[in-house]
């Protein structure tokens, strides 16, 4: 088990067009439940979306690691 802190977060300099909080994706901070899935779905979102700035809301996100293959 993975448990961060993150909070709001400037990227100064950073060219962006547009923001996505995780939280659109079903990451809820301090619910004590698994985030990881959501997390993913949003890097797989700003991966395929140039420019855009994922925000994470203040508080503690759980995140399991996950194994692709053996």
């Amino acid at each position: 088990m993975l448990s961060a802190m993150i909070g709001l977060m400037s990227c100064s300099g950073i060219p962006t067009t547009n923001s996505v909080n995780v939280s659109i994706f079903g990451a809820i901070p301090n619910d004590g439940l698994d985030d990881t899935a959501a997390i993913e779905a949003a890097l797989t979102y700003v991966a395929q979306h140039p420019g855009t700035l994922l925000q994470f809301s203040p508080g503690t996100y759980r995140s399991e690691e996950r194994r692709v293959g053996k």
